[in-house]
């Protein structure tokens, strides 16, 4: 419960940023990913074994709206056998996840190797981080990726090849445009 806790804090947090970014965004939908990943071990009751993490029988919903608070009960302890809560039931199926090319290399990039780039990479700079990007995306090919890359960040950041780091973000430059 404190992870999906802390995990809706920080989404709350980006959200009343007044001026957001589109890595702002981004990151409000990877804390995304990661709650509705907590919050599906907990509907399985996987990672939640203690008896003090029972789930409800009954839950009352709060609907906010220009009316005022509407509260409604919802009773959790009876199945429903409805024919269209049984068609939802059985169309629910888990993701195939296949390998789809990217037009834009954020979107191959996950959400904490965008935080190791930027914070070993990029000295915390956001901003240098979705240049790059974008310069990478304007690419023709790897080779005028890593070029560019070699020629204007390298000297800049002072990355060193042997850095685990360096390493890894080329590899994913070169997945990303053998995915291309």
């Amino acid at each position: 419960m404190e992870r999906i806790e802390t995990l809706l804090a920080k989404i709350k947090a980006l959200n009343q940023n007044e001026d957001l970014h589109p890595i702002d965004v981004e990151l409000m939908i990877d804390y995304t990913k990661l709650l509705y990943a907590e919050l599906q071990e907990l509907k399985t009751g996987k990672g939640y074994t203690s008896s003090h993490h029972k789930m409800p029988t009954s839950l009352t919903v709060i609907v906010e709206n220009n009316l005022g608070d509407i509260a409604q009960p919802i009773d959790l302890s009876t199945e429903d056998t409805s024919e269209e809560a049984t068609q939802v039931v059985n169309e629910t199926k888990e993701p195939v996840f296949t390998r789809i090319p990217y037009e834009d290399i954020r979107k191959s990039i996950g959400f904490n190797d965008k935080f190791q780039f930027i914070s070993e990479l990029f000295s915390n700079n956001k901003e240098a981080y979705e240049r790059v990007m974008d310069k990478i995306n304007s690419c023709n090919d790897v080779e005028e990726a890593l070029r560019w890359i070699e020629q204007e960040i390298v000297p800049v950041f002072q990355w060193q090849d042997e850095d685990e780091a360096v390493q890894y973000f080329y590899t994913t430059v070169l997945e990303y445009f053998m995915g291309r």
